[in-house]
């Protein structure tokens, strides 16, 4: 991730898009990764600010880190374990890295 950021310069943002039983995606949402751990064995944790609180749409929540681990990939993403709504699951779709400087 430092790597990535070149030493926290730049910005990540992650697509998490939410799919249905069907497998078809039903809504999406953008946060900041903050964090990324992974072991040898294959297990990988993300940690990031959710700029929503459950709340209204226009309302956003305190920032705050959560952190989640990676599962399977069914070729959308791998699986954000415990992140998402009632009979969605969240995928990690992608990531953007935002840089202004050179």
């Amino acid at each position: 991730m430092i790597e990535l950021t070149r030493g926290g310069r730049d910005l990540l943002n992650a697509s998490i898009g939410w799919y249905d039983s069907d497998g078809d995606r039903v809504g999406g949402h953008h946060v900041t990764l903050v964090g990324v751990e992974g072991d040898s064995a294959g297990h990988h944790r993300i940690t990031f600010h959710d700029p929503a609180d459950g709340g209204a749409l226009d309302t956003q929540s305190a920032t705050r880190p959560t952190t989640y681990c990676l599962g399977s990939d069914n070729g959308d993403g791998p699986r954000v374990v415990g992140y998402g709504g009632v009979g969605v699951t969240a995928r990690l779709e992608g990531v953007m890295v935002l840089t202004t400087a050179p």
